[in-house]
């Protein structure tokens, strides 16, 4: 065409611009045929994914964020084949750019004219290796091509852009789409087809082998299942598995019963083609995990719950989902299965929200949050579930009373979504929910917990139930006043405390059954507040001759620690003589231990045997000795003892409990030895070191020195208690923590910090027999005034420029943003030094500002082709 249009302007004595456009690969030959200058040439940059975006919006296409992502993806910053396939898509035509049929045909056509035919073979022999790539030679051995051939042609593609380096000797085709559409119509085209097998044994990673087939066979490659199932058998990929399940229902029943391991890699795809199969196996998989669903979304009945609310309002979907899965949890609950199960998944059926998130199509950097509720006519369709949700309910036996309450509260509380609510739908949602309240309190007429519950909420929504209410149990759980507390609370106390008259003219064997019962129902209705127990049992341990047997039977009952411990604590004052087994026996169970560990460290008339089996007990001891420490209740022998305890986390808790104590900071000298030796014991966690360890520089110093022999190598950024106990050191200390490291100490920050500004320290660390990196650490950071004499001192020491530098950006870094910007910020602060009086300073400006422009055009390029090609 060039010479044509040239031999034209030349005979015809026109005068006219020639504007030629071509692939990268073939810029010299056109700069050949025009004869033009370097200057005369543009090489036009691809585009962003932000910007491609905007093109295809641009071209009327503007949803849905599927196709847009799509397109991108394809155009990989190709503006005019963004261009080309939006006008496709405009024409009806999608199915044939979803495919990458039109990638293909229009890349290829290019391409081809570059190259020459050999182009398809040779990319759909690089394409079976996916993002992993392939190697040259063995494309070309397995296809029968010259490798010098394969070589040039490589180099020609590479020229435009649909080849990358992957390492050091492997190539991958880009796009993934035009990957995939290489692969279908180069080995899987019928009797024109290309031999697969030589490439997938030659390929370094099968895993990515098996994407790149599943790939192939989402845009419409015929490749039998057999021959797919075998290469997904023998990569073993979980990624690659769940993409297959991506394909359909029957693909998904392969993966579950081939691989029920993979079960929750690949729930998602299995769920959107075949709940049925999917959610009873979630379910089983449910049992026993006690995870919260809030903070585990690989949760088997998390995942359900999202899938259930990801569904759309409008679409239909969102009853329909919450249908399958009612049956489902129908089934499940009638087979007798665990029934805690069944009425946690409840709570999703009647759900009344959607919730999903999407990133956007282009860079993926924006996460956008969708929720809401659905509509008033989905609504009513989930409502109508409710008969069969009971019947459920019923079906399980109610062993769990908080999962049918939560499945009821959302539709008494909607406007826990937050969205406006009309008064229509609110009125949609106290009508259904006054219905389940009604249907709930005749199902639990001897559950006196869990009515109060549902009057609560009965209330809250202007609807009357009929109850009867159990007289203990609303005075130990009585209803909440929150408009008159104060008053409330007087009243509630004063009617435990004649419960408590009452009740101990009982035995104890006939209270405390009825404790447990009460305590017990209260936590199957999830209420903990007001509660009185605790008082009740106050009341009455105060007014019992033997409150032994009250705390032997409160114990055989395991009731909690706070119901028990009054009772022992009367043994304990009124002097019983079998108080001491009691304690040694509860020190014994871990629910109760806290109580004995009490009486063990308080009481003056402890024997020894007792101490000493407190200060034995595995766990719970720290946590009850700072307690006790701090509010003065522990003797000083005591105290003596705690802190010289073989473990540094009970004499650490107990120093920090002595710290906090009245009045504050104040150590008794009496226990300040030990108390020293405790706190020098204690890790660098420990939020009240950064107010203990100011106060005390030789303490500082001491603390400091013991934590980097136990920890040499612990630090990576110091830690705002090393911070607090370098700052407290003076220049004396700072100097004995510095000749004190060990020889192969290697943390750079903590020796920086310890060597500060301080020149005369600085010069003392370089006349060390330490390592470089060691003695140079105090020059890590980006360079200011003070770093420039610091670098005086070091090159006076005999450190080259290079060594400067390298010691100025150290061996690691963090940063937020663009890496480009911190390498930006690292040139720009050695800029200052280049006119720096003394040369040498100068050339490590030098040094250390060309370094971070290297690293900087590094960054820059990374963060082009992730705008390019997108962060995922």
């Amino acid at each position: 065409m060039i010479p044509t249009l040239l031999q034209f302007r030349a005979e015809s004595g026109l005068e006219f611009s020639i504007l030629a456009t071509c692939w990268p690969g073939a810029e010299a030959q056109v700069t050949e045929a025009l004869q033009l200058p370097a200057n005369k040439v543009r090489s036009l940059e691809r585009l962003e994914r932000d910007q491609i975006i905007e093109v295809v919006k641009g071209c009327g296409i503007v949803g849905p964020l599927e196709l847009l992502r799509e397109l991108a993806d394809q155009a990989e910053g190709l503006p005019g084949l963004a261009t080309t396939l939006a006008y496709l898509c405009l024409q009806g035509d999608v199915k044939t750019v979803v495919s990458g049929e039109a990638l293909n045909r229009s890349m290829l056509v290019n391409l081809e004219d570059l190259i020459g035919r050999r182009a398809r073979a040779i990319l759909g022999g690089l394409s079976v290796g996916g993002d992993a790539g392939m190697r040259m030679q063995d494309v070309a051995a397995a296809l029968g091509l010259p490798t010098v051939d394969v070589q040039r042609a490589v180099v020609d593609l590479a020229a435009a852009g649909v080849v990358a380096e992957v390492g050091a000797d492997r190539l991958s085709v880009r796009p993934p789409a035009l990957r995939h559409a290489l692969v279908r119509d180069t080995f899987f085209a019928g009797a024109t087809s290309l031999r697969l097998e030589p490439l997938i044994a030659a390929a370094p990673d099968r895993g990515q082998v098996a994407a790149t087939l599943v790939g192939a066979r989402h845009r419409g490659a015929s490749i039998p299942a057999q021959q797919l199932e075998e290469v997904l058998e023998s990569a073993g990929s979980s990624e690659a598995w769940a993409a297959y399940a991506w394909l359909g229902r029957e693909e998904t029943r392969t993966v579950l019963e081939r691989h029920p391991e993979l079960l929750l890699q690949v729930a998602q795809p299995a769920l959107r083609h075949a709940p049925d199969l999917t959610i009873p196996r979630l379910l089983e998989r449910a049992v026993a995990d006690t995870r919260s669903l809030s903070s585990t979304p690989e949760h088997p009945l998390r995942l359900i719950d999202d899938w259930v609310k990801s569904a759309l309002p409008g679409t239909g979907e969102a009853v329909a989902r919450r249908r399958i899965l009612c049956g489902q949890v129908a089934d499940w609950a009638r087979a007798g299965h665990a029934p805690e199960v069944a009425l946690q998944a409840l709570c999703s059926v009647l759900s009344i929200g959607f919730s999903r998130t999407t990133t956007d199509p282009g860079l993926g950097n924006t996460v956008t949050f969708h929720q809401g509720l659905l509509d008033p006519e989905e609504l009513e369709a989930i409502a109508s579930l409710w008969s069969d949700v009971l019947e459920t309910i019923r079906a399980t036996g109610v062993p769990d009373w908080r999962r049918v309450l939560q499945c009821v509260e959302q539709w008494v509380y909607p406007g826990r979504v937050p969205v406006s609510i009309p008064d229509e739908v609110y009125e949609v949602f106290r009508r259904r929910a006054s219905g389940m309240l009604d249907d709930l309190a005749r199902l639990a007429a001897e559950r006196p917990g869990v009515l109060r519950r549902l009057r609560e909420m009965a209330e809250d929504i202007g609807h009357e139930l009929e109850l009867e209410t159990v007289d203990d149990f609303a005075i130990l759980y009585p209803q909440q006043d929150l408009e008159n507390w104060r008053e409330a609370e007087e009243r509630q106390a004063a009617a435990v405390c004649e419960l408590a008259r009452e009740w101990v003219r009982r035995t104890p064997r006939e209270v405390v059954p009825r404790l447990e019962e009460v305590e017990a129902e209260a936590a199957a209705a999830g209420i903990t507040w007001p509660r009185w127990t605790p008082l009740l049992c106050a009341e009455i341990a105060n007014r019992v001759d033997r409150p032994e047997e009250w705390a032997r039977v409160a114990i055989d009952a395991g009731l909690a620690a706070d119901l028990v411990s009054p009772f022992m604590a009367r043994a304990v004052q009124v002097g019983t003589p079998n108080w001491i087994a009691i304690a040694m026996e509860i020190l014994g169970n871990p629910g109760l231990r806290r109580i004995g560990i009490e009486v063990a460290l308080t009481e003056p008339a402890a024997p020894e045997e007792l101490i000493g089996a407190a200060l034995g007990v595995p766990d719970g001891l720290a946590d009850a000795a700072q307690f006790l420490a701090q509010q003065g209740r522990i003797p000083e022998g005591g105290l003596r003892r705690l802190l010289t305890h073989p473990d540094p986390k009970v004499a650490g808790a107990t120093a920090v409990g002595v710290w906090c104590g009245k009045p504050k900071g104040e150590v008794p000298e009496s226990i300040a030895a030990e108390w020293r030796i405790a706190v020098v014991a204690l890790d660098e966690d420990e939020y009240w070191l950064r107010e203990i360890l100011p106060c005390d520089p030789s303490l500082a110093r001491d603390w400091l020195l013991a934590h980097v022999q136990r920890n040499p190598f612990r630090f990576i950024e110091i830690s705002p208690s090393v911070r607090a106990a370098v700052d407290a050191l003076s220049t004396g200390h700072r100097r004995d923590v510095l000749r004190a490291l060990p020889e192969d100490f290697r943390n750079d920050q903590l020796v920086a910090a310890l060597v500060g500004d301080d020149l005369d320290l600085f010069r003392e660390l370089l006349a060390s027999g330490r390592s470089n990196r060691a003695r140079l650490s105090p020059l890590l950071g980006r360079p200011d005034e003070r770093w420039a004499d610091k670098a005086v001192v070091a090159l006076d020491s005999g450190a080259s420029p290079e060594e400067v530098v390298a010691a100025s950006y150290g061996t690691g870094y963090s940063w937020i943003g663009n890496i480009s910007d911190m390498w930006k910020e690292w040139g720009s602060a050695f800029e200052p030094l280049l006119e720096h009086p003394d040369p040498r300073i100068r050339q490590v400006a030098e040094i250390g500002k060309k370094r971070a422009e290297a690293e900087r055009q590094r960054a820059l390029a990374r963060e082009r082709a992730e705008k390019v090609r997108g962060l995922w």
